[in-house]
């Protein structure tokens, strides 16, 4: 059996799963991340890019960024996998829980996020 290892150039699905929040692109939890991470934007403004400015807060941060499709919704967190071997389930919610309070100003309600997304 031949498993593919490589990107799949046919393929028009999206997905991830992460532990961590979601908001609205329009969120104000948006607008005051960009404020405490000194990210210049406004979710009120037509300019306002969802992508580019979960990039920014994502590289700031060092939290992972996933978004809806056509920026419908941000999600922001880590991969599952990306929990340490020697680390507990409970310690690597708690860090995430921590970060994304540091990042937002404020407790953000958790959990694990699975999305995926399918064009055509």
């Amino acid at each position: 059996m031949k498993i593919r290892r490589g990107f799949v150039s046919n393929s028009s699905t999206t997905s991830f799963c992460i532990y961590g929040g979601g908001f609205d692109a329009g969120d104000d939890l948006i607008q005051k991340a960009c404020g405490i991470l000194k990210i210049e934007c406004d979710v009120e403004s037509e300019n306002f890019d969802s992508y580019e400015i979960g990039e920014q807060i994502s590289e700031k941060s060092g939290l992972e960024f996933h978004s809806g499709p056509e920026g419908e919704g941000m999600y922001f967190g880590k991969s599952l996998a990306k929990m340490n071997d020697d680390e507990t389930y409970g310690a690597f919610k708690k860090s995430i829980e921590e970060k994304l309070a540091e990042v937002f100003g404020e407790k953000i309600e958790c959990g694990v996020i699975e999305e995926a997304w399918r064009d055509g």
